[in-house]
C-alpha cells in the first residue's frame, strides 16, 4: 500500500516538472519575440521588407508606454508666440510671399502652432485667425511680430452710439491708426470704427469679504481707466459689497468723465460715510465731470436704524444720466445725496430715495434747530460759487483749484428730475424709521428745470410747514427761478 502511494506521488511530481518546463519554454519564446519586435521597430537597418506579424493586443501597451517615456524626455516645443497672442505679419513677410498680401496691416490671434522639420533644421509654424472666419496655416514665426492695440481681437466692447455688447472681429493697424470691425449680439457686423467710437468694458472685481477701503480702492482704480479710453463701462458684480470710510475727509472717491457705473443686482453697503466728488476743471458750467452715467446700483446703510451718509457732490459738469438706482437710509440730516453745484444738462430718472434724517422721525417741533435739518434735499440744485458755503467746505478742502474754478457763480441749469420716488423707510415691523426727503434749492436761484412724474410720500418737511412763517422751502419741491420751470404731474401722499 505504501509502495503504491510513493509511485503515485512520483508521477505527480513528474507531471509538475513537465508543466513547469512547458511554461518556461513558452515564456522564453514570448520574451524573444517581444525583443525581436522591438529591435525591428526601432532599428531601421534591421527592418526587413514584407515582414509582418501581429502581437497580442495587450503587448501594444508595453510599446506605447516605452515610446511615451522616450517622447516625454524630448524637449517640449517652445514657440516665440503663445496661443491667443495678438500678432501681425511683418512688411518683410508680406513682401516675401505674395499670397500673404491680403493680410497686410491686419492683426491676427495665434490659434495653434507646431514644429516643422526641414533636413536638420526645425522651425515653428503658426495657425493665425484674422477674424471673419479667415484662418491661415503654416505661417513662420520669423515673419510675425507681436502687436498691441487699444482693443484686442475678440475683446468685448460697446459702441458709443447704441446699446448692447459687441466683440472685436478684425483690426487694421498702420502706424498709430487703428480701424476696427465689431460683431454685435445679433450677429451683424459694423465696420470702419475708430478707437474713439468704442467703449472699454471693465468687470469690477469687488469682493464680499473685502474691507470697505479695499472696495473703495477698486472703484477708484476703475474710474481712473477713463484716462486711457474714450469711454469706460464699469460693470459692478451681483451681490453685497461694503464701501465707505470712518474718515471720509481723507478717504473719498473722485468721479471721472466718460464713465458709466452699471449695477447688476449690486448692493453697496455704506459703512461710516461714502463721499464721491466731481471736481471742476475750469470756471464755466461745462468745465467739470461730463458724461457720467450711473444705473442699477443700490446704496444702503449698514446701520438701518441711524443711517449712514452717501453723497455725490459735483462742481460744474454736464451730461449726467442717473437712472434706476436706489438709496436706502443713506441721507443723513442736513446732508444731500446729490449736491449739484452748477451742473448742466443732466437727468435723474426712475430712482428711489428711501428715508431721510432718522434722528428727526419722532420730533414734533422745530424748536431752536436749523430749518435746513428738516428740508435738506435729496437732490439739491445749487449754485457753484466760492463766495458761498454751498458745499459745506468739503469741495474746497480737497480741490487746490477751487477758488479759481468757482470764481464765477454758476447756476444748475437744464436739469430733468422725473419718475423718481421719495419715500419713507419702514422697518420689518412696518414702523416708520425715517420719513421721505425733498428736492429743489433753498439759498440760490436755479436755471431751467423740469420736475415731473415723481412720487413724494410722507415727506418729513411737510410735517412742519405750518410751524414756520417762511415755509415755501418746506414743500416737497421747492426752488426759485427766473427761467422756465416745468413742475407738473407729481404725486404727494
Amino acid at each position: 500500500m505504501n509502495q503504491k502511494k510513493r509511485t503515485l506521488q512520483e508521477l505527480r511530481r513528474e507531471r509538475a516538472r513537465r508543466r513547469d518546463k512547458r511554461v518556461l519554454i513558452a515564456l522564453s519564446s514570448l520574451l524573444a519575440l517581444l525583443l525581436a519586435a522591438y529591435l525591428v521597430s526601432h532599428s531601421p537597418e534591421l527592418r526587413l521588407p514584407r515582414l509582418s506579424f501581429s502581437l497580442p493586443k495587450w503587448s501594444s501597451n508595453l510599446f506605447q508606454s516605452t515610446k511615451g517615456a522616450e517622447q516625454s524626455q524630448k524637449k517640449t516645443i517652445q514657440g516665440k508666440f503663445a496661443k491667443g497672442q495678438q500678432v501681425i505679419i511683418t512688411p518683410e513677410g508680406i513682401e516675401s510671399n505674395d499670397t500673404l498680401s491680403p493680410y497686410r496691416n491686419r492683426l491676427a490671434r495665434i490659434e495653434s502652432f507646431s514644429s516643422q522639420k526641414s533636413g536638420e533644421k526645425e522651425s515653428i509654424a503658426y495657425t493665425l485667425n484674422f477674424g471673419h472666419g479667415d484662418i491661415v496655416d503654416g505661417i513662420s514665426e520669423e515673419v510675425l511680430s507681436e502687436m498691441a492695440t487699444s482693443f484686442a481681437l475678440n475683446q468685448e466692447v460697446e459702441l458709443l452710439d447704441r446699446t448692447g455688447a459687441a466683440r472685436v472681429e478684425t483690426i487694421f493697424k498702420e502706424g498709430d491708426h487703428e480701424i476696427y470691425s465689431v460683431k454685435l449680439e445679433d450677429g451683424s457686423v459694423v465696420d470702419q470704427l475708430s478707437f474713439q467710437q468704442l467703449a472699454y468694458v471693465y468687470d469690477l472685481p469687488l469682493k464680499a469679504a473685502n474691507l470697505p477701503q479695499d472696495n473703495n480702492r477698486l472703484i477708484q482704480e476703475a474710474m481712473d481707466l477713463s484716462s486711457h479710453y474714450s469711454f469706460v463701462v464699469i460693470r459692478f458684480p451681483k451681490g453685497r459689497y461694503r464701501i465707505g470710510s470712518q474718515i471720509p475727509e481723507s478717504e473719498y472717491i473722485l468721479l471721472r468723465s466718460n464713465v458709466e457705473l452699471r449695477g447688476q443686482e449690486t448692493e453697496l453697503v455704506v459703512e461710516g460715510a461714502a463721499r464721491w466728488f466731481g471736481l471742476a476743471t475750469g470756471p464755466t458750467g461745462y468745465d467739470g465731470v461730463s458724461h457720467f452715467l450711473m444705473n442699477g446700483l443700490h446704496f444702503t446703510a449698514s446701520d438701518l436704524v441711524n443711517g449712514n451718509q452717501f453723497i455725490i457732490m459735483t462742481n460744474h459738469g454736464y451730461g449726467w444720466q442717473i437712472e434706476n438706482n436706489r438709496f436706502t437710509m443713506v441721507h443723513k440730516m442736513s446732508s444731500h445725496i446729490f449736491d449739484l453745484g452748477g451742473l448742466q444738462e443732466s437727468t435723474f430718472t426712475n430712482n428711489t430715495f428711501e428715508g431721510y434724517a432718522p434722528n428727526l422721525t419722532n420730533e414734533t417741533e422745530i424748536g431752536e434747530r436749523d430749518l435746513h435739518n428738516f428740508y435738506s434735499e435729496a437732490i439739491q440744485l445749487d449754485s457753484s460759487s466760492n463766495q458761498t458755503g454751498w458745499d459745506g467746505g468739503m469741495m474746497r478742502a480737497i480741490d487746490p483749484n477751487y477758488d479759481w474754478t468757482s470764481s464765477i457763480p454758476i447756476m444748475t441749469n437744464h436739469i430733468t428730475i422725473s419718475h423718481n420716488q421719495f419715500l419713507p423707510y419702514y422697518n420689518a415691523e412696518g414702523k416708520v424709521v425715517a420719513y421721505g426727503a425733498t428736492v429743489g434749492q433753498h439759498s440760490s436761484k436755479v436755471g431751467m428745470v423740469s420736475i415731473y412724474g415723481n412720487t413724494f410720500k410722507e415727506t418729513l418737511a411737510t410735517r412742519f410747514k405750518d410751524k414756520s412763517p417762511e415755509n415755501w422751502f418746506l414743500e416737497p419741491i421747492h426752488l426759485q427761478s427766473e427761467m422756465l420751470v416745468d413742475i407738473r404731474d407729481n404725486t404727494y401722499q
